[in-house]
């Protein structure tokens, strides 16, 4: 991603390398530069493993890192080629080798998987689903238009059905134009 110049190719005025993006990200000292030789590589370690990334690098200074992750570049200091708060992530390079990356490796592992909202309800032909939230549950109101019988597939445990009853995951059986209403109850904070 790159947010580096306005549209005449000059930077922001405001010396900000990312312009608005940075503003609302919040981070300082921001520096960019065309990696093209070793006393310019940026480098980030995870646990035992390193990565290097290439082309066009922007570092930065922010507070939001993210633990076990630290980068090493000898023209930028202390700055940082990544920022994650919340559930964004901002990454200010690509890796050398992206088909062989540890770094990417880790990324999709440890910080994006488990968040990933996994596929709750999938419906086939002539099925619908709408969806309805309230501060105690999710809904999940499923209708078989259709004349024939037909199947969903429940991709989460612990959805129950009309009668408070835990609905296994896997594909179940709907009849030809009749519905199920399934509830996913929201976790107290």
């Amino acid at each position: 991603m790159t947010g580096d110049r306005t549209i005449d190719g000059n930077w922001h005025k405001n010396i900000n390398g990312l312009g608005k993006l940075g503003d609302w990200l919040g981070i300082k000292n921001i520096i960019q530069y065309l990696f093209n030789e070793e006393k310019t590589e940026a480098k980030i370690f995870i646990k035992n493993k390193q990565d290097t990334f290439k082309g066009l690098v922007t570092l930065f200074t922010t507070g939001h890192l993210i633990p076990g992750i630290v980068t090493s570049a000898d023209v930028a200091g202390k700055r940082s080629i990544i920022y994650k708060n919340k559930n964004v992530i901002y990454l200010g390079g690509m890796p050398k080798n992206c088909m062989d990356s540890s770094f990417w490796d880790y990324l999709i592992d440890f910080e994006i998987r488990p968040f990933s909202n996994k596929t709750i309800l999938k419906m086939f032909d002539g099925i619908y689903k709408y969806e309805r939230k309230n501060t105690n549950s999710h809904y999940y109101f499923i209708a078989n238009m259709s004349d024939h019988n037909g199947t969903i597939e429940i991709g989460k445990v612990g959805l129950l059905d009309e009668n408070n009853q835990i609905v296994k995951s896997g594909q179940r059986k709907i009849s030809a134009f009749s519905y199920e209403i399934l509830r996913d109850r929201k976790k107290k904070v």
